[in-house]
């Protein structure tokens, strides 16, 4: 009898730790072909907006977000020196359910740079090239501030 309950409880928790969402591994020449804009940046403002995730789930666990970013190096796209992009996060009531979103991690920003790869939306916005359920393959920290710094840019 107590075979069995370890027995079964083992198959329970291995059932329960195999069921994962599948997430596609991107290579970075994938994300350089689908992005239009790759860049070094440095996360200057985070806003909050009132943007609407409905591809995944309810669109109230969600709180869409508007990054501010110095361009530190160009690597692809129109040479310039600030972009905004849009990204999601869960709301804090939410925190990273099992199997969920691969949201871009900006909680360091202004402390570290990132390596966005970023995509124009029919609206005309700039948002992770691998979508935003899974953003986080698109926007990696790269390196710490550290002696490489990324100036803002001059006032005009």
């Amino acid at each position: 009898m107590h075979r069995l309950l370890i027995c079964t409880v083992a198959a329970f928790l291995l059932a329960a730790s195999a069921s994962a969402r599948p997430v596609r591994l991107w290579s970075y020449e994938e994300l350089l072909k689908e992005a239009d804009v790759v860049a070094i940046v440095k996360v200057t403002k985070i806003e909050e907006t009132t943007a609407r995730f409905e591809e995944h789930g309810d669109p109230g666990w969600y709180q869409g977000k508007l990054a501010h970013a110095t361009v530190g190096l160009m690597l692809k796209g129109d040479a310039r020196r600030t972009l905004s992009f849009q990204f999601f996060n869960y709301l804090p009531k939410f925190k990273d359910p099992p199997n969920g979103a691969w949201f871009a991690n900006l909680s360091k920003a202004g402390q570290v740079h990132y390596l966005v790869f970023l995509k124009k939306t029919v609206g005309g916005d700039w948002a992770p090239a691998t979508g935003h359920y899974d953003a986080g393959a698109s926007i990696c920290v790269v390196a710490p501030q550290g002696p490489i710094e990324i100036n803002a840019a001059p006032a005009k």
